[in-house]
């Protein structure tokens, strides 16, 4: 049973909360990952073992496993009545805030460009003031792994390079749009402030973007601002 499959009594919703709140060994597992997805960028890494509850969404381990009393959160999904913010808060004891105003943000749908691009940054002389961000898409692809298996063109194609990176790493992302990923290329562009984010699948799979690292992205290309020009042809080679 998951926290979504039907209305819950107070004592099941009690009991999913519960199992929600990562126990000691649980929250060290998670700690460690998401710290070492951040020293490698854009390497793909399983959440499996942090056996997070079947029907949680993924991307809230971010604040399972970071917030606490003194960490302000935020949870952005497109349903006004989404259960999760409440979830979180109660798992935690985090304090619910705006985007802008949290230093961990949890993108789960109904979000765009502007989400990312009114997150804090912080500044010179606190970087560490840059909120934290864990963003939900469909599925993660290792572009440049030796032993990736061959698969239809992903959503997003991003370049990253810098610390962590020997030279530059791909990845394929899908379920994000474009713009998304040109925003947090923007809020990561002036080193050290931006934001460190993790995008995550349903399934468990989550890679990072710290602020440290230089993002762009290959594919799709940008959308034409102008018409096309069909004045002529070109012969098309094989």
């Amino acid at each position: 049973m998951s926290w979504t499959d039907r209305p819950m009594t107070r004592h099941e919703a009690g009991r999913f909360v519960q199992r929600a709140r990562l126990d000691g060994g649980r929250s060290q597992i998670a700690f460690s990952l998401l710290l070492d997805t951040l020293a490698r960028p854009g390497e793909i890494r399983s959440l499996a073992r942090v056996e997070l509850p079947p029907g949680l969404p993924a991307p809230l381990v971010l604040p399972l496993a970071l917030a606490d009393v003194e960490v302000p959160v935020a949870v952005v999904a497109a349903d006004p009545d989404s259960p999760w913010p409440a979830l979180v808060a109660d798992a935690t004891g985090a304090p619910l805030v705006t985007p802008g105003m949290a230093a961990q943000v949890v993108l789960l749908d109904g979000f765009g460009p502007e989400d990312l691009l009114g997150l804090a940054r912080g500044t010179d002389q606190d970087p560490d003031g840059g909120t934290r961000v864990a963003v939900a898409c469909r599925a993660l692809h290792p572009i440049d792994a030796p032993t990736a298996a061959a698969t239809t063109a992903p959503d997003v194609v991003v370049e990253l390079s810098g610390p962590g990176v020997d030279g530059t790493r791909r990845l394929g992302l899908d379920g994000l749009d474009r713009a998304v990923l040109d925003a947090i290329a923007e809020a990561c562009s002036r080193f050290p402030t931006g934001i460190d984010c993790w995008f995550v699948t349903p399934t468990g799979d989550v890679a990072a973007v710290p602020r440290s690292s230089h993002l762009e992205v290959l594919a799709p290309a940008p959308a034409p601002t102008t018409a096309p020009h069909h004045g002529s042809t070109t012969e098309e080679v094989d």
